[in-house]
């Protein structure tokens, strides 16, 4: 098959299908070039050693990108388009009218964007009906597109990103005299870092040997980073900023639980199923599909949204308690197994493609 795939370079979804598609397939990919971003860096280097065709669009041309797009899909002649995310890269494939076009929605593009703004609605609805197919990784993605965008069940599809089961392990797990709190969300209003911050102050208020160690970037990342030093939390927090997706296994490793605090979710995030199929426990807000995986008292614990004393309160509890702590490591490596492996859910995506490339 010859695949063209829309989506950013920085992202390790993007990275991880190309990656198993490039194998068997030739492969392209059309991304904008996100001039300023240090992560597009790491996509850069990444796919230099993909067998992969990449073509960047200018976002000082974001008004020309659809047609230069359009242009650039003539002249691959792909057998099918993959698009990810809707609200920009789904309607950059909507619009080259290519067929057959695979969507793929991600979350907010589909459960938050849309309700934001009429354009934002008008561009989703305009992409999802023009792909031939949509993929999601959550029930309730499922549930949006169907009630709100009158997309039929039978256009659709749940498939996870899924992670190599292999490198994600309890295997690379290790002592550490730390107690420690792994965070791997980023910086950006969505994630909440206001609650993040609060659920820290709070734990460290009880514990003051606790370490926090955070991944990711984004918006708001200054300003957690202030009210850390103000609160003088700043030697109990390390930032490891960007780093790539097979390296992250031996941080995993050296923690004892992880946590998100999102605000909204599309599914289950593929950072809490990594941290689980570690056999680390996770304490995560309410949102998307998170009760179903992590199952509250069995895996981790589920806390609803804004709530800092209660997560703060959670965590303390897995800390202070390492037969419970370890017990919900395991659940959690065993509710993932078996339905989150990667190589699995790539094979789900490719039979689709084939099926719609012989159609």
């Amino acid at each position: 098959m010859r695949l063209c795939f829309l989506g950013d370079i920085r992202s390790t979804h993007i990275q991880k299908f190309i990656k198993y598609f490039s194998k068997k397939h030739e492969t392209y990919l059309i991304s904008f070039d996100y001039v300023g971003d240090n992560r597009v860096t790491h996509g850069v280097e990444f796919f230099k050693n993909i067998n992969t065709t990449v073509y960047t669009l200018k976002k000082s041309q974001l008004f020309l990108s659809p047609f230069i797009t359009k242009y650039i899909i003539d002249i691959i002649n792909p057998d099918l388009v993959q698009a990810h995310f809707v609200t920009n890269y789904g309607f950059l494939g909507a619009f080259s009218g290519v067929h057959p076009l695979v969507i793929s929605a991600m979350g907010d593009d589909v459960l938050i964007h849309p309700f934001q703004n009429k354009v934002y609605h008008q561009l989703v609805t305009y992409a999802l009906n023009s792909a031939d197919f949509i993929t999601c990784d959550g029930l309730n993605s499922l549930d949006v597109m169907n009630k709100n965008f009158k997309i039929p069940m039978d256009k659709m599809i749940l498939i996870y990103p899924g992670i190599d089961m292999t490198l994600f392990n309890p295997s690379k797990k290790r002592e550490n005299s730390d107690r420690t709190v792994f965070y791997p969300r980023g910086f950006d209003k969505i994630y909440d870092t206001e609650t993040l911050f609060l659920t820290f102050k709070r734990v460290h208020e009880i514990l003051p040997d606790v370490k926090f160690v955070l991944l990711g970037v984004g918006t708001e990342s200054d300003i957690f980073r202030d009210n850390i030093v103000k609160s003088g939390m700043n030697k109990s927090v390390s930032y490891l900023g960007h780093i790539p997706n097979d390296k992250l296994p031996y941080y995993l490793a050296s923690a004892d639980l992880s946590v998100t605090t999102s605000l909204s979710d599309g599914g289950i995030p593929v950072s809490t199923i990594e941290a689980m199929a570690c056999g680390l426990p996770v304490v995560s807000t309410n949102v998307g599909d998170a009760r179903l995986w992590v199952k509250d008292g069995e895996a981790g614990y589920i806390v609803e949204k804004q709530s800092p004393l209660i997560m703060a309160d959670r965590i303390v509890d897995l800390l202070n308690n390492k037969d419970k702590r370890l017990r919900f490591g395991e659940n959690a490596r065993k509710i993932v197994e078996t339905s989150q492996d990667y190589n699995l859910e790539m094979k789900k995506m490719e039979d689709l493609y084939m099926k719609l490339i012989n159609n």
